[in-house]
Order: structure tokens, then C-alpha cells, then sequence
């Protein structure tokens, strides 16, 4: 299809009768890329696009929305707090993507961000009209997957870069590690101090695509598990599903200073540790790190100096066969008519080629709420755990972590949390785990319906912060307000410097309805 709309004819012997292919991507400000992202995919047979627009300042809707077969989703920022990591919010993406693709008949779902690029590497048969597009039709590959295959695989492509200035079109770079990673030096922003790595920069699992009659679930952004019923913040087991290698994927990993800046930026409020306990890859700490404690002029003289390799030495990886100069994302390109248009970095876009009707919807994730009142009737203790606690009940929290096989949640110094507590009396203590100092005790105070709780009905008993409530106070609100404030963490002095405004770590509230008669018409239970 050309920018138009229009069927583009030097697409259609190689799209007919073929199975029908969507793909889905959660994007923040990737302007430099969507444009290209969802021709060149279309280019290559994929026939429908969810796009999942995660709090966009730049052009990415108006983008989607010039393109009749894309579908932009609106993920609202209240929703997107919400989750612990971007991965997070991606797989519950991947699995509302998932929906839609079956909902529409598509056959497959193909998973990618932004900065990359499929490719089928079918044989082309003596196809000499248009190459790229016959080898890299992404339908003529999953035709012949086995009927029993549920996921294909794509390998990973990483680009390896060289500086060319800022601006330049991202397919200019050519230089790409494969099976075989090249190994590179790690300088942390902070210390100084240099570490080798010798595996991909980003990763190595590759991208997926998933056939849509699978019972699957998305695992991570990388790929599918089979069905478990569970959804962020819980985590689903690793059951794997009947996959075929095939085909590839291109990373263009950062392709100059702003884009390494505004792509680590974009990530520097995660956690250093992924959900499942593992450690962040060396070079995305270091480098979330160095995009939010460099300026813009340090920026570059570290990536200059860290990152950017000098083309000569590119070439020698390459006569070495360490590295491969590969144009096939460029090609693609223009064999699909891509550049046969005005310049597409200093473009207009005129009100016209925006395609009115597109459809422009609004997500709502809900995940399953813990009903409070009939477990306390059914056990004299619940415990709530951070990683149940509601969506909407709470303000100033951070997404879910985990520690020791235990979710928590990061609180801000000021926080809040709502309970849906039928009138009654209470003890609550609030599990600060593993992670707190015991004297950070003295440097919390509590409220509950926004009325302080004095410091000598608080009390600490072992990791849990513990205080009683009556009926009366319970009936202040609808629903019972637990408030949280301390002073900020210095987190300078930590072997890796979070960048968040953190003050203690919430594992979850423990909760117990107290007998009648042990009850007070009023004040805080002592």
C-alpha cells in the first residue's frame, strides 16, 4: 500500500492467498522510526497494526493515523504508571494485541518495537524484480511452518553503530553482529571504570510471532508461554509452546546521540532488576545512568568515545566475518516505493493524508481485584499483596518488583492506598520486608482517612508496621484511606543510583478484622 492508501501492484502476486498477518507495538515518541516501520511491514505483507501510543508528545499518532490499515490505541498515563517495567506494560499490550487479531481473523501476530525490523529470508527462486520484498514476505514464510508450530522465532540482527551525525536516516547504518556478538567495552558514566561484554547489546531471544489459535499468553516483550490465566503483576511460568527458528530481525539498537538519549531516558526509571530477580543487563543500567546524569555535549563525547565505532574498524569486524554489512532494511524500502516521494525527514504532512475514521480508542486494563471483605470472613488474617493491590486504589506507588521471590511496590515520600473495608475495627500493619532499615520507622508517618496516627500507636513488630482503627473511622469514606509519607532516599551512595523519588519499599498490608467486644466507640485502637 502506498501513503495514500492505495494498493501498491508490486505487492500483490506475492500477498494472495497467504495466511493474514497483523502486528502490534507499544511505542513512545518513535517518530524517527513509525513512519518507515509500518510502510516497510506492510511492504512485507503484514495487513493490520495495533499500536499501542504510551503517552506520545511527538507526531507518532498523527503517523498511525495516516496509515488506513493501523489501528492507534491510546494507553492512558494513569495506566502506564502503573506497571513496574516497560516490559510489563508491553506483554498486557501483547495479550490485548492477541484479542484483536483473533476478533479480525488474522492468523498470526507478529510482536516488535518501533526500532525493528522483520524479515522472512525466504529463498527467492530466481525473483529478480523485486528481491527484498519476495525474500522478506513475512505470509510466504508462515505458510510453510509446520501446522503444530505455535511461534516462530526471529533471530536477532543488532546493529553495531557508527557515528554519522545527528538526523540521518536510520537505514544509512549498515553494520550488524548476528550469530556471533562482538565484544565491547561498557564504560559506567559514574566511576569511569570499564567492564567488558561480549554478547548483544540489547538481547539475544529475538522476536516472535505467534499463531493466533494457540492457547498462549505473552511472556515478556520477546515471547509467548502457554495460556496460565495470569496477568501483570503476576508473572506467568515459562511453559513453552511448539517454535520454529526462522527468518530474522533487525535492531537498530541507537542510531545517534538524541536517539541513544531519548531511548535510555525513556527507561531510566526502572528497576535494575527484572521481574523475575534477574539483574538488568550491564549496558542498559550503565547507560540509563549516563542519559539522565550526562548533558547533551557529555552525551556525545561519551558515546563518541564508549559506543560509536570508526568505520575503518567496522570494515576490519567485517573482513573478520565478525560483523556483516547488510542494506536489506534500506532495500526493502525502496522496492515498495518508499522514497518515491518528497523527502521523508522534511516532509509535510497535509491534512489530507490522514485517513478520517481511523478509529483512534482509548485502553482500559483491568486486572482482577481482591475481594477484602469475604476473606477477612473467611480467615481471621489476609494478607494484601502489593502485586494485587488494584488499579486506581493507589497514588505515589511505583510499579511491581520483585525481591527474594517477594512482590513489592517502591513508595514515593508522600503515598496512598485505598482499601474497600466494610465499617469495623481493624488491625492493619504495613509489611516492609526485607529492604527497610528498622530506623526508617522513626521517619514514617502515617494517616489513615488523612487524620494522623501518633507515633506511639505505630508499631513495629519485626518487618511489619503496625496500627489499629475503629468503625468510626472507618466510616469517614467510602473506602478507608491509608496515607504514607517520609523523607526521600539518598540513593547516591548505592552501587547503582536510582533515579526515582523513593522513600520505603511496601510489600503488601496485613489485615485483620478485631472481635466487637474488643472494640472503641472511638480514636485510634492502642
Amino acid at each position: 500500500m502506498t501513503l495514500d492508501g492505495k494498493a501498491n501492484p508490486r505487492l500483490r502476486a506475492i500477498s494472495h492467498n497467504l495466511p493474514r498477518l497483523a502486528m502490534m507495538m507499544c511505542v513512545k515518541d518513535e517518530e524517527r522510526f513509525l513512519e518507515a516501520n509500518l510502510h516497510y511491514h506492510h511492504a512485507l505483507g503484514v495487513s493490520r497494526a495495533y499500536v499501542y501510543l504510551d503517552n506520545c508528545t511527538d507526531r507518532s499518532l498523527e503517523i498511525v493515523e495516516s496509515f488506513p490499515w493501523a489501528v492507534p490505541i491510546i494507553v492512558p498515563q494513569r495506566q502506564s504508571r502503573g506497571f513496574g517495567q516497560m516490559a510489563d506494560l508491553q506483554r498486557t499490550c501483547m495479550d490485548d494485541a492477541l484479542e484483536r487479531a483473533r476478533e479480525e481473523g488474522c492468523e498470526w501476530l507478529l510482536s516488535l518495537d518501533a526500532d525493528e525490523f522483520a524479515f522472512a529470508e525466504n529463498e527467492t527462486r530466481g525473483d529478480t524484480a523485486t528481491p527484498a520484498l519476495a525474500a522478506g514476505n513475512l505470509p510466504r514464510l508462515l505458510a510453510g511452518i509446520h501446522p503444530a508450530t505455535e511461534m516462530v522465532r526471529l533471530q536477532t540482527a543488532e546493529l553495531v553503530s557508527c557515528y554519522l551525525g545527528e538526523g540521518q536516516p536510520f537505514w544509512k547504518q549498515t553494520y550488524f553482529q548476528g550469530r556471533q556478538a562482538l565484544t565491547r567495552e561498557i564504560a559506567d558514566p559514574v566511576t569511569g571504570e570499564i567492564e567488558l561484554w561480549n554478547d548483544f547489546i540489547a538481547d539475544r531471544q529475538g522476536k516472535s510471532i505467534i499463531r493466533t489459535s494457540a492457547r498462549v499468553q505473552a511472556f515478556d516483550s520477546h515471547c509467548w508461554v502457554r495460556e496460565q490465566g495470569k496477568r501483570y503483576p503476576k508473572q506467568p511460568a515459562c511453559l513453552p509452546v511448539p517454535t520454529e527458528s526462522r527468518g530474522c530481525r533487525y535492531h537498530f539498537l541507537v542510531t545517534d546521540c538524541d536517539h541513544f538519549k531519548s531511548k535510555y531516558r525513556k527507561l531510566s526509571w526502572e528497576p535494575d532488576v527484572w521481574a523475575g530477580g534477574t539483574p538488568v543487563e550491564l549496558p542498559k543500567r550503565c547507560w540509563k545512568r549516563a542519559s539522565v546524569m550526562l548533558d547533551e555535549a557529555e552525551t556525545r563525547q561519551y558515546l563518541l568515545r564508549h559506543f560509536f565505532l570508526p568505520e575503518p574498524v567496522l570494515e576490519g569486524y567485517v573482513k573478520e566475518k565478525v560483523l556483516r554489512r547488510d542494506e536489506t532494511v534500506a532495500r526493502v524500502l525502496a522496492e515498495s516505493g518508499y522514497f518515491d516521494r518528497a523527502d521523508p525527514d522534511r516532509r509535510k504532512w497535509p491534512e489530507a493524508r490522514v485517513c478520517p475514521g481511523t478509529g483512534v480508542s482509548t485502553i482500559s486494563f483491568v486486572f482482577a481485584a481482591v475481594d477484602l471483605n469475604r476473606a477477612l470472613a473467611a480467615q481471621a488474617e489476609v494478607y494484601y499483596d502489593a502485586a494485587d493491590w488494584t488499579d486506581g486504589s493507589f497514588t505515589g506507588f511505583y510499579g511491581v518488583e520483585l525481591y527474594e521471590g517477594q512482590y513489592f511496590r517502591w513508595a514515593s515520600p508522600e503515598a496512598q492506598i485505598s482499601l474497600s473495608l466494610v465499617p469495623g475495627d481493624y488491625r492493619l500493619a504495613l509489611e516492609l520486608g526485607p529492604l527497610c532499615a528498622p530506623e526508617r520507622k522513626e521517619d514514617m508517618r502515617l494517616t489513615f482517612n488523612h487524620a494522623p496516627i501518633p507515633a506511639e500507636q505505630v508499631r513495629l513488630e519485626g518487618t511489619r508496621l503496625t496500627f489499629e482503627v475503629c468503625a468510626a473511622q472507618c466510616q469517614v469514606a467510602e473506602d478507608p484511606l491509608i496515607g504514607l509519607s517520609c523523607s526521600a532516599l539518598n540513593t547516591s551512595t548505592w552501587e547503582f543510583q536510582d533515579p526515582r523519588h523513593l522513600g520505603v519499599p511496601i510489600f503488601g498490608i496485613h489485615l485483620a478484622r478485631l472481635p466487637d467486644a474488643d472494640t472503641k466507640e472511638s480514636g485510634p485502637r492502642r
